[in-house]
């Protein structure tokens, strides 16, 4: 699966289509900003509840910049291109209306991030077996 990368930003940012909840709940696909730096998944709380998911557990998040404070963590049925993840915990984001994909998702995928192209590849298994065998 290819995905162009969204321009509205400066440079532009990699980016994935996904699938937040199950059932007659699920919303999407919805873009996703791919964000290697962040350790978790936000997701605007607006759409969790839209999916229906219940109050999270209340955490201490920091920012980059160090600053601390209150969020909510959500477990949420979450899918990229026929991947599910279960028992994924997302952070519900008040601030803004972007999902950004953070590392607690991102480990689990095989990407590749083609800059010059602005495009994202989700790989298949074939392709990451090629890549891995040539490592070895």
């Amino acid at each position: 699966m290819t995905t162009p990368y969204n321009k509205s930003y400066t440079p532009p940012f990699p980016t994935l289509p996904i699938v937040l909840g199950e059932g007659s709940s699920r919303v999407g696909p919805l873009p996703a900003l791919i964000d290697s730096g962040a350790d978790a998944t936000l997701v605007p709380i607006d759409l969790l509840k839209r999916i229906g998911v219940g109050e999270g557990e209340e955490v201490t998040i920091r920012s980059h910049f160090g600053e601390r404070q209150s969020a909510l963590l959500f477990l949420v049925p979450l899918a990229i291109e026929g991947t599910n993840l279960v028992g994924l915990y997302v952070v519900g984001d008040e601030m803004t209306d972007e999902i950004i994909l953070g590392r607690n998702v991102l480990n689990k995928l095989a990407l590749f991030l083609d800059g010059p192209t602005q495009q994202t590849d989700l790989l298949d298994d074939a392709m990451v077996q090629r890549l891995r065998a040539r490592r070895e």
